[in-house]
């Protein structure tokens, strides 16, 4: 069974505000390029070729315009409206007809993942039911969190516990197998009236197999939906961009898996012409 990927881009962005008054937050840059191109990035690097965004009706031409159909990176991006902030577990029924009987990995816009040793493609071809990712933080109160027993057994997630027995964050990264539309639908809202994640989490914990993969600290894992923590992911990304092997450069991903010719990174490199990224698409040319 072939998997398929969803991005969710859909937030208002309101912790970086006025700079998201007029653009989405998915689309400010780290460092040289879109937030969003390192979610996209990290789904292609597992093999991702079918791609949902799912934004919100103000942001739709935007991506699109930045996007296209994703062609020139050897992907099928398709585009999903979600019309209010009902919750991250909303996209598996927006993107129902999109994932139909695949698996699927899901990632939040935001979540920026590098310098990782996840083999994404082996866990989710291997995946059952649910595999999940979890990082060590220092303000666990603020994150879903990964609660264990004595035997380090998976007991549940912990939504912003007030004592959180770990300091393990389930980061914005998920796969399923290809019933979490019906687990999603299952649902009831929670206080704040959203379908929640952490309750597909649990209930798959609960009811199916269900594996969480630790990333060590060589990795570098963040929310990047704050001012503070959009600066520390931009100046992580331009202090190691050339140790990092061009993070997330899409025409680099998708020509190493063999997706795209060296014509479509030319491309790139005059539809960009003096920019930053066009440079080291051109230092990428060079070394091959």
């Amino acid at each position: 069974m072939f998997s398929k990927g969803i991005i969710l881009a859909a937030g208002k962005g309101t912790r970086l505000r006025p700079m998201t008054n007029a653009v989405s937050k998915h689309l400010l840059n780290i460092y040289d390029k879109p937030m969003i191109f390192y979610a996209l990035n990290t789904l292609m690097q597992a093999y991702i070729r079918e791609i949902l965004i799912i934004t919100n009706p103000n942001d739709l031409v935007s991506y699109q315009n930045v996007l296209g159909n994703g062609e020139q990176i050897g992907i099928d991006i398709k585009y999903e409206i979600q019309e209010k902030p009902n919750g991250i577990a909303e996209a598996f029924i927006i993107g129902k007809e999109f994932l139909a009987s695949s698996k699927c990995i899901l990632m939040l816009g935001d979540n920026i993942l590098l310098n990782n040793n996840l083999n994404l493609r082996e866990i989710i071809q291997n995946n059952k039911g649910a595999s999940l990712f979890s990082y060590p933080v220092d303000n666990p109160k603020d994150f879903g969190i990964l609660k264990i027993n004595t035997k380090k057994e998976i007991i549940s997630i912990d939504e912003k516990p007030n004592n959180p027995e770990t300091n393990l964050a389930i980061i914005g990264l998920y796969v399923f197998d290809n019933n979490v539309t019906n687990v999603a639908k299952s649902l009831r809202p929670s206080k704040r009236n959203e379908l929640e994640i952490t309750d597909v989490n649990n209930f798959y914990i609960k009811n199916s197999n269900t594996k969480v993969y630790k990333i060590d600290g060589s990795a570098f894992w963040i929310d990047a939906g704050s001012v503070k923590n959009l600066n520390i992911v931009s100046k992580f990304v331009s202090k190691r961009q050339n140790k990092l092997s061009y993070p997330g450069y899409l025409e680099v991903t998708a020509f190493k898996n063999g997706w795209i010719e060296k014509s479509k990174i030319s491309n790139t490199i005059r539809k960009y012409k003096d920019s930053e990224y066009a440079f080291n698409l051109r230092k990428f040319l060079k070394q091959l």
